[in-house]
């Protein structure tokens, strides 16, 4: 799960109640109409490279190890080095989607060879702004072993039904927040890619997205959850009374223009 609103948003913002489940799945189609996803992903991806000087990426924050297969037998043995083989674009500003080889070097990729390209990065847009769009909670979780769902945090009133958090290099989902003085965070572990581990009062982050994402969430939350947006009205007339559905299309439409700067051309 991965949402980019909460359930406490929802409710201070709409005075709306939901599940997670609505707000995860108006994420997702958040993602399939941006073309891409906001959330962070550690992992690695292959690529078959059409040209032997530039690699276009999908979203990456960073990469920690670029190899190829230059022996066109799956070993990839060869490693290259960030700003000694190859740069990353665009320039001071994240995520990077085009990889370069810089001229003075010694590689070219190998063109058309089949996932001769290995990359290990963080995936993602994240929060547009930043290589780490995380942002301090200011309060520390312990979770005493990798299976460990019930997380003791420092305060309750901070983190929310919803977020995704970065304790140590472990992401987790916040599934339910205690509205007690007891203090724990149901939580989902190892998320995105990442590996569950014990805590011991660690400082725990929360991911950032960009507002206008977050705005558009909340958007979406309302008309799903509206008698309008449910029916589909798009136009009625007094007297005999006639109405008019809006077409999936006309939708479409509107969620594209809230979402536009957003869409990955």
């Amino acid at each position: 799960m991965n949402c980019y609103t909460t359930i406490e948003e929802v409710s201070s913002e709409l005075s709306l109640t939901v599940g997670l489940s609505v707000i995860e799945a108006i994420s997702r189609e958040i993602d399939a109409l941006c073309m891409r996803h906001f959330y962070t992903r550690s992992g690695i991806e292959y690529y078959t490279p059409a040209d032997n000087k530039t690699l276009f990426l999908n979203d990456v924050l960073s990469i920690s190890e670029l190899v190829i297969d230059s022996a066109i037998a799956g070993t990839y043995t060869e490693k290259w080095t960030e700003d000694e083989d190859f740069v990353l674009s665009p320039f001071s500003e994240w995520p990077k989607v085009r990889l370069d080889v810089l001229p003075w070097g010694d590689y070219a990729f190998p063109v058309d060879q089949f996932r001769a390209v290995k990359i290990t990065g963080v995936w993602g847009y994240g929060d547009g702004e930043s290589v780490s769009p995380w942002t301090a909670s200011g309060i520390t979780g312990t979770l005493a072993d990798a299976a460990d769902t019930s997380m003791a945090i420092s305060a309750e009133d901070v983190i929310e039904t919803g977020d995704t958090l970065l304790i140590g290099s472990e992401q987790v989902f916040v599934t339910a927040v205690t509205t007690n003085d007891s203090k724990i965070a149901t939580v989902e572990r190892g998320m995105n890619g990442t590996t569950a581990a014990a805590h011991s009062a660690a400082a725990c982050s929360v991911a950032a997205y960009p507002p206008d994402l977050k705005r558009a969430a909340l958007w979406f939350v309302r008309n799903e959850s509206t008698a309008a947006a449910r029916a589909g009205y798009e136009s009625q007339r007094a007297g005999d009374y006639s109405y008019k559905l809006q077409s999936p299309k006309s939708l479409d439409e509107v969620k594209k223009r809230i979402l536009g700067r957003f869409i990955k051309l």
